[in-house]
């Protein structure tokens, strides 16, 4: 299992069970996850180190009427409260084996990325720290 798949399996406590790696499903309710190209790592002086990763969550939702683009703007944010109460409560993604979860949260809050004359696309950037186990 890698981080990514740990992700996506603790979304279904969500109900979002159907999410794409590195990819978007061109149809409406389509849900993806992507890695981004940073990864901070902090280095303590007993040798402990700290690994601070990025996931840009992508969610394809219908946005022909106005009500349509409210309840995705609903959507998102339960999603964001549901991403802070998870950290808060410190019920985080289960990680490989090898590590170990220390935190998750949003880094970026959700906006509308692009749009059609059918759907837009929303996202946010994920945050989680680890660690890995000796």
């Amino acid at each position: 299992m890698t981080v990514v798949e740990s992700i996506i399996k603790w979304f279904a406590s969500f109900n979002i069970n159907d999410i794409d790696t590195d990819a978007l499903g061109g149809q409406s309710a389509s849900y993806g996850i992507a890695k981004e190209p940073v990864q901070n790592v902090k280095t303590y002086i007993s040798g402990r180190k700290v690994y601070t990763d990025y996931y840009e969550f992508l969610a394809r939702l219908d946005s022909k009427t106005d009500a349509e683009r409210n309840n995705n703007h609903v959507f998102m944010e339960k999603l964001s409260e549901w991403i802070y109460d998870q950290g808060q409560k410190m019920i985080f993604p289960e990680l490989p084996e090898h590590l170990k979860c220390l935190d998750i949260s949003i880094s970026t809050p959700f906006h509308m990325k692009a749009a059609n004359e059918d759907s837009a696309i929303y996202g946010f950037t994920i945050k989680i720290k680890y660690e890995k186990e000796r």
